[in-house]
């Protein structure tokens, strides 16, 4: 059976040689591929992108076939940044900063639409 494995394979299946979970998580190269997470689960496991990261075909589960890849928060988020902004597109993330000109309302908090770059006062 998938997923498990006989605690003494030269012995029969029996009460005292069971099938115990294989960690699959444990493999290397991962079962899930680069930029993901695996969980194991009793006869299984499960693999999910780390934040930032996607599956390749959103269709199909994520494995060594189907890796995670980047997220271009720049291209796939509308207006990520907010307006007057600039978006720099980074492996797993992203950074905001302002076109020349603006100065973001609270320096404090990062640049998006609820604390967006505005006109520089004279």
């Amino acid at each position: 059976m998938s997923g498990y494995n006989v605690t003494d394979p030269n012995l029969p299946i029996n009460s005292n040689n069971t099938c115990k979970d294989i960690n699959e998580c444990l493999f290397s190269p991962s079962v899930c591929g680069p930029d993901s997470n695996c969980t194991n689960e009793i006869g299984s496991y499960n693999c999910s992108c780390l934040n930032g990261f996607t599956a390749t075909n959103s269709s199909l589960p994520i494995s060594i076939n189907n890796t995670c890849r980047d997220v271009d928060e720049c291209v796939e988020i509308s207006d990520v940044c907010g307006p007057n902004s600039i978006c720099n597109n980074t492996v797993g993330s992203y950074n905001c900063s302002c076109m020349s000109g603006y100065n973001v309302t609270d320096p404090n908090l990062p640049i998006n639409n609820n604390n967006p770059c505005k006109g520089m006062k004279q």
